[in-house]
C-alpha cells in the first residue's frame, strides 16, 4: 500500500499532467496554423503594397487606377490588415496559455 503512494505523490497528477500536455499539443498546433495564416497574409499584403509601389504607371491620366488594378480598394487592405492584428492577438493569447501550461506542467513535475 505504501509504494502506491510513493508512485503516485499527488492524487490524480498523472491524469492532470496527460490533460496539460494534450492542451499543450493543440494549442501548439494552433499557434502554428496561425502563424502560417499570418505569414500568407502578411506576402499577400506585401504583393499588393509592390503593386502600389514607386512606378505609378498604372494609373491613368485622370488619377484612377486601369481596370486591372481596381478590384483592390483600401477597405479591403484595411479588412487584412485588421484580420492580421486579430490573428497576432490570438497568437499571443494562445502563446501565453502555452506558457501558463508550461509552468503548470513544472509544478507537478518539478
Amino acid at each position: 500500500m505504501f509504494a502506491d503512494i510513493a508512485q503516485s505523490p499527488v492524487s490524480g497528477a498523472q491524469e492532470k499532467i496527460a490533460s496539460l500536455r494534450y492542451r499543450h499539443q493543440l494549442v501548439t498546433d494552433s499557434i502554428v496554423d496561425l502563424e502560417d495564416r499570418v505569414a500568407r497574409n502578411t506576402a499577400e499584403l506585401e504583393k499588393m503594397s509592390h503593386s502600389y509601389g514607386g512606378d505609378y504607371d498604372d494609373y491613368e491620366s485622370s488619377g484612377t487606377l486601369q481596370p486591372d488594378v481596381a478590384d483592390l480598394t483600401d477597405a479591403d487592405i484595411e479588412q487584412e490588415m485588421d484580420e492580421i492584428r486579430e490573428l497576432e492577438k490570438m497568437k499571443r493569447t494562445l502563446e501565453a496559455r502555452v506558457s501558463g501550461m508550461e509552468r503548470d506542467l513544472g509544478g507537478l513535475i518539478g
